[in-house]
């Protein structure tokens, strides 16, 4: 169901950039991390330009294993924590293992 209803948003948007906030996926994640990792991906197959903001529990992702959240994590263009009233972004990069140790 909700892989239609993102299709039909991106179709209806005739390309014009979008702004969405996904609150489905919080309530997704909560019961199947796997489920919601599957919508990231059909939107990420269907993309429409503008901005989509994914919320998620921390709770929600402490759950998942690691490889999980750094999928998640790669699969979006910016992350963003909050933390009380301040906001903190999240860069996460592919390191070398060779090149942490010559460095």
């Amino acid at each position: 169901y909700c892989n239609k209803v993102i299709q039909n948003i991106v179709k209806s948007s005739e390309k014009r950039p979008l702004c969405c906030v996904d609150f489905v996926i919080t309530d997704v994640a909560e019961n199947s991390f796997s489920h919601a990792m599957e919508l990231e991906k059909t939107y990420d197959n269907t993309r429409a330009p503008g901005l989509m903001f994914c919320p998620y529990k921390a709770n929600d992702l402490i759950k998942s294993d690691i490889t999980n959240m750094i999928e998640l994590f790669l699969m979006h263009d910016r992350i963003f924590v909050l933390k009380n009233d301040e906001i903190y972004k999240l860069h996460i990069t592919k390191e070398s293992i060779h090149k942490i140790f010559l460095n």
